[in-house]
C-alpha cells in the first residue's frame, strides 16, 4: 500500500500509472512507415505514416531533405502521383512540450522503364528458379529410379537365392533316394 497527499493505492502498478501520468515523456525516436510497402511506382500514391508513443501527444511535421520549409504536417502524409521529382529522403518530427525527435525514410520511385526492367528480371529470376525446380524434380527421379534398380537387384538376389537353396534341397533329396537306393540294393545282396 502506498499513500500521499493525493490519496492510498495498494498495488505498485496503480503507483506506477499514477508516476507515469504526472510525468511527460517523448520516446526517443518516432517510427515511421510506408506504404505500399512494396516498390513504389510512378504515378502511383504513397502515404507516410508517423508514431511515436509521446506523452502529451507529439505533433508531427514532414520534411524532405534538402528542402527548408516543412512539406506537410500530420502523423499521415500522403503524395498522390508520385514522380521521380518525389524521390528522396523524407523525415518526421515529433515534437511536444518535453523535445523533438526525427526519423528518415528514403523514397524512390520505379519509373516505368525500370519496372520494365525489374518485371523482366523478375521474369529471368523466375525462369531460373524454374529450370532449377525442374533440376531437382529429375534428381528425384533419378534417385527414385536408382532405388528402384537396387530394390529390383535385391529382389533378383533373393529369387537366385531361393533357386540356390531349392537346388540345394533337390541335391539333398536326391542323395537321399540315392542312399535308399543303396541300402535296398545291399539288402537284396
Amino acid at each position: 500500500m502506498a499513500e500521499n497527499k493525493h490519496g492510498q493505492i495498494k498495488s505498485l502498478q496503480h503507483l506506477l500509472d499514477v508516476q507515469c501520468k504526472s510525468h511527460s515523456v517523448l520516446l526517443i525516436l518516432p517510427s515511421v512507415s510506408v506504404s505500399p510497402s512494396a516498390e513504389i511506382v510512378e504515378g502511383s500514391s504513397v502515404t507516410l505514416t508517423c508514431s511515436s508513443d509521446a506523452n502529451p501527444a507529439a505533433n508531427y511535421t514532414w520534411f524532405k531533405e534538402d528542402e527548408d520549409s516543412p512539406t506537410a504536417s500530420g502523423q499521415i502524409f500522403t503524395i498522390s502521383n508520385f514522380s521521380a521529382d518525389h524521390s528522396g529522403r523524407y523525415y518526421c518530427e515529433a515534437q511536444n512540450t518535453r523535445g523533438r525527435h526525427n526519423s528518415t525514410l528514403h523514397l524512390l520511385v520505379v519509373t516505368g522503364k525500370a519496372k520494365r526492367e525489374r518485371e523482366r528480371e523478375g521474369e529471368r529470376g523466375e525462369r531460373e528458379g524454374e529450370r532449377e525446380r525442374e533440376r531437382e524434380r529429375e534428381k528425384r527421379r533419378e534417385r527414385r529410379e536408382r532405388e528402384q534398380e537396387r530394390e529390383r537387384e535385391r529382389e533378383r538376389e533373393r529369387e537366385r537365392g531361393e533357386r540356390e537353396r531349392e537346388r540345394e534341397r533337390e541335391r539333398e533329396r536326391e542323395r537321399e533316394r540315392e542312399t535308399e537306393r543303396e541300402r535296398k540294393r545291399r539288402e537284396r545282396e
